[in-house]
């Protein structure tokens, strides 16, 4: 065993005599919702485990929303105190129970509170929030500035951080649910089953093949979550847009991946903000790609961009993906130009970036320098997030 991690067993076993170290993923994934005093996801004690730490008295919450659990803990959360090693009790159910031995089955996933805020956001759209509950409380894990003019989100904003790859348990077994408060009765799903049609409507059937489609993609992605009722937050189509399928699978993949090594193995970034958003609708031969033509909406963006800021390090980069497989590079570039300045190039920790073949999907990247923003909507944002 190596140093490092005989030093890390030793902070366990001191902590846990005088407290509880909890593994939270212990049963995942079946794994109860745990949230501190403060309805805060607790911190993981150490780099890549997954256990936390409450001092002996010291109370929390956990919860099984929306579930069934093999200990009669209150589904909807309760108060909960930490004894010792793993062991604790729950006040309204008066459980003393190991904690690792507790499960957490949801009957129906996602489940996901919708609401908006009062809270505006760029071109003073409102926020709309992705919340789990407990005891009562919201626990705001995604928030998204929503153009409910054209049915899309300009970004989902989140905060990850180097432990987001601790949960190789996760059941992706989620299906995407689709809000009607949120679309006014405009089914995505649908949308997405009939693509070829609306595509065929606007009279680019033939660029919908057998293997190269639009399909709904997330912006914040499951796995830049740690628990389990984090990541189903994601399986929600306003947290979503259309893109091509190759570029889901191709260079947009690459960019997450790479960023997602960064704030895991790259150093220590503390807490980073994360914004995936859509910009500008996409275009083919001239014509914009609303997939609703009858009210100009659900568009298919022109850029799907991600934006990273660590505010311990005060490091930040956005990068732009060109949602578009059919147009040559040559008009990429020349639309990127209004953007931003583009320093891909000068990037040593992305690799792998395909940048000849237009169905991975052009990609450039920017520094959050506004002098180097072009975009009045970009340029707003990075403004936002740098306050």
């Amino acid at each position: 065993m190596s140093l490092l991690l005989l030093l890390l067993a030793s902070l366990a076993t001191s902590q846990a005599e005088i407290g509880c170290v909890l593994d939270i993923l212990a049963k995942a994934p079946n794994a109860p919702l745990v949230v501190n005093s403060s309805f805060q996801y607790p911190t993981p004690i150490s780099i890549h485990n997954t256990q936390i730490y409450f001092s002996q008295g010291e109370f929390f919450y956990i919860a099984c929303p929306n579930g069934t659990s093999n200990y009669p803990i209150v589904g909807s959360g309760e108060v909960a105190i930490c004894h010792h090693n793993s062991t604790i009790s729950t006040l309204s159910s008066d459980l003393v129970v190991d904690f690792h031995e507790i499960e957490c089955r949801q009957e129906t996933r996602p489940n996901v509170l919708h609401y908006n805020t009062d809270t505006l956001c760029e071109h003073n759209f409102r926020l709309h929030n992705m919340d789990n509950v407990v005891f009562g409380t919201n626990l705001t894990s995604i928030s998204m500035c929503f153009d409910y003019h054209y049915y899309v989100p300009l970004y989902s904003k989140y905060t990850t951080n180097q432990w987001l790859d601790n949960n190789p348990s996760y059941d992706p077994n989620v299906t995407f649910f689709n809000p009607s408060e949120v679309f006014q009765g405009k089914n995505l799903l649908e949308y997405e089953k009939t693509v070829k049609e609306r595509m065929e409507n606007l009279g680019f059937g033939d660029y919908i093949t057998d293997n190269v489609t639009l399909i709904l993609g997330h912006l914040a992605d499951p796995s830049e979550f740690l628990t389990s009722f984090e990541r189903d937050l994601t399986f929600d189509t306003s947290n979503a847009v259309f893109r091509w399928n190759t570029i889901d699978q191709g260079n947009w993949k690459k960019i997450r991946l790479a960023m997602q090594e960064l704030i895991t193995h790259g150093g220590d970034y503390g807490d980073v903000i994360m914004l995936t958003g859509a910009l500008n609708v996409a275009t083919l031969v001239g014509k914009k790609l609303f997939l609703d033509t009858l009210f100009k909406a659900i568009p298919v963006p022109q850029w799907i961009w991600k934006l990273m800021y660590s505010k311990t390090t005060k490091f930040g980069i956005i990068f732009f993906v060109y949602n578009n497989p059919w147009n040559k590079k040559s008009q990429a570039d020349s639309e990127f130009e209004s953007v931003c300045e583009n320093v891909f190039d000068s990037l040593n920790w992305v690799d792998r970036i395909d940048n000849e073949d237009a169905f991975a999907g052009y990609t450039y990247a920017c520094t959050l320098d506004r002098n180097q923003i072009f975009d009045d909507t970009i340029d707003k944002i990075v403004q936002n997030v740098l306050k």
